[in-house]
């Protein structure tokens, strides 16, 4: 009974939506889901590009894990959802937007920070985690994508912090790793453009890769064609400028 509800109601709203389009409504709310590591990044300049054309429709904004995304998804809360590809079920229509290397973040100030940066070839320099064997490492919780691909380098080189910091929001445990109190594993788009922030690979190297998903049976409106297509933009334009 619940599913069949939910149906109706998805139906509904996609009924709702079409017709604003018809009527040339510009006026609204679309809902978006994102990870936590996904907020600090994307969300002000999409936001502010996507209102330049819609400033009378709100974005509502559905901030978690990727487990609780795909639900949010799959019931029809969130109509569209940056969630990590590898997260991404037969039940959805997914566009890879980007692929991330993983690597190992610490302050500019610490005092490997200067081997860090780019080789001839135009590949980030590698470390190994050997050479923060007495760091403190601030860390996503178990489960997440990223923390997943932490625990299996931990793994690969039988190594394990004696300190962590875990359960923490992303911007948290960055601002904690450029004050230097510990260094953290993301991907590299968290430090593009911070100068607080320096990165290294692993070899081999890891990728963390995000999409843009909605469900099969799903069709956005105008507004939210624009959404998607900002986000697009968005990620290539970010992609370029970490790389250069």
């Amino acid at each position: 009974f619940i599913r069949t509800a939910e149906n109706v109601l998805r139906e509904l709203r996609s009924c709702t939506r079409l017709m604003h389009d018809i009527s040339g409504n510009v006026r609204g709310m679309i809902s978006v889901g994102i990870t936590n590591g996904r907020a600090g990044i994307m969300m002000k300049d999409i936001i502010a590009k996507f209102h330049e054309r819609y400033p009378h429709v709100s974005i509502s904004f559905r901030i978690t894990n990727s487990d609780e995304l795909r639900e949010l998804l799959y019931t029809g809360k969130v109509d569209i959802a940056l969630i990590a590809s590898e997260e991404v079920t037969s039940d959805f229509s997914a566009e890879q937007l980007s692929k991330e290397e993983v690597v190992l973040i610490c302050s500019s100030r610490h005092p490997l920070a200067h081997l860090a940066g780019w080789n001839e070839d135009g590949t980030r320099r590698q470390c190994s985690l050997e050479w923060f064997k007495d760091e403190v490492f601030g860390l996503e919780p178990r489960g997440t994508p990223i923390r997943t691909h932490a625990d299996h380098l931990f793994a690969n080189e039988n190594f394990r912090p004696d300190t962590t910091i875990e359960n923490c929001t992303a911007s948290l445990l960055l601002q904690l790793t450029g004050d230097g109190i510990c260094c953290t594993i993301f991907s590299e788009r968290h430090i593009a453009n911070n100068s607080e922030l320096v990165g290294f690979g692993f070899e081999p190297r890891r990728y963390f890769s995000i999409s843009l998903a909605c469900r099969k049976d799903y069709q956005p409106n105008a507004v939210e064609r624009y959404f998607m297509d900002v986000t697009r933009e968005f990620y290539g334009a970010a992609g370029q400028q970490q790389r250069a």
